[in-house]
């Protein structure tokens, strides 16, 4: 059982770049074998997707929590300035967010399609980062709490949710 604390598809710094494309993929679907408190699309601090967008995609795994975004803290704001797709096919999840945990509002469209798996909380947006534009498909999978179009605790411009098929319990 492989415990890791976090999984950036960009750096660390507040200088970091990543000018092209981030993917992050969890091939696993064996969901003992791997657990992951935090997996974020971007950068810890810095910048990524200038030229380029962000993509995660998890078929199996424990994870805490999921971020489309970057991570950022109480005074650095990362920056996101691609699109962002977060797509969930199966894995046991606390919460997924398709922006940034604490600043920094994504540049461009946010999307989060769960097809499969159990996530207690889905957002379209940030944890307490705002957000412009998102869209979350629902097509398959169990929710255990609720899903959201905006942000946990921060504003966001326009929200689009899509019910294709979901349990919620």
């Amino acid at each position: 059982n492989n415990t890791n604390n976090g999984v950036y598809g960009g750096g660390k710094g507040q200088n970091t770049n990543v000018n092209g494309n981030v993917t992050i993929k969890s091939t696993t679907t064996d969901n003992t074998k791997l657990n992951i408190a935090n997996v974020y699309g971007g950068s810890a601090l810095g910048s990524v997707n200038q030229y380029g967008n962000n993509s995660i995609t998890i078929d199996g795994g424990t994870i805490s929590n999921v971020y489309g975004g970057s991570e950022g803290n109480a005074t650095i704001t990362p920056n996101s300035l691609g699109d962002i797709d977060v797509i969930i096919n199966s894995g046991i999840i606390d919460n997924v967010f398709g922006g940034n945990n604490v600043r920094g509002t994504p540049s461009k469209k946010i999307e989060v399609t769960m097809n499969g798996g159990t996530v207690s909380n889905v957002y379209g947006g940030g944890n307490s980062a705002p957000v412009n534009e998102t869209t979350v498909n629902l097509n398959g999978g169990t929710i255990k709490q609720n899903a959201f179009g905006g942000s946990n605790a921060a504003d966001a411009t326009t929200t689009n949710v899509n019910i294709n098929g979901i349990n919620v319990i």
